[in-house]
């Protein structure tokens, strides 16, 4: 027997890219329509309904939340607010605490520490803020309001 008649024909891929051009090349000969890859429906969609809705939901009251501040029960007699004097030597961090204060309990940041600053820090509670330099003056006019 020849060589030749061991040979075996070369196999033709059945799989990957080169066997899917050629399915789709024959299918175009008989004029069948080519499906080519699309979108997956049930991709971008919820598993739940339900589960959405209140996820959604969440999220709108986490948002309100931040936005505002709890108010104070103007009932009666309210007490008032605690007065808060930041003292000390000149660039030690005053300003620094005051605006790290008022982001902590407003979620809201501030550029300037002029004067006193009243946070609402819970329903019955004020809480007023004061930067004083470190002069003898100041800490005699701060210590009369305080």
């Amino acid at each position: 027997m020849n060589a030749q008649d061991f040979h075996k024909a070369h196999r033709a891929p059945q799989a990957g890219p080169k066997a899917k051009k050629k399915k789709d090349r024959d299918k175009k000969k008989r004029n069948v329509e080519v499906s080519k890859k699309g979108k997956n429906p049930k991709a971008f969609t919820f598993a739940s309904v339900v589960r959405a809705k209140k996820t959604q939901q969440r999220n709108q009251d986490r948002a309100h939340r931040k936005e505002h501040a709890p108010m104070a029960i103007r009932l009666g007699a309210e007490p008032p607010p605690f007065f808060v004097a930041v003292v000390g030597p000149k660039g030690v961090g005053k300003s620094l605490l005051i605006k790290c204060l008022v982001r902590h309990y407003t979620k809201q940041s501030i550029q300037e520490t002029t004067g006193p600053i009243t946070i609402v820090s819970g329903k019955k509670r004020r809480v007023t803020l004061f930067e004083c330099p470190c002069e003898i003056n100041a800490m005699c006019d701060v210590a009369k309001v305080a």
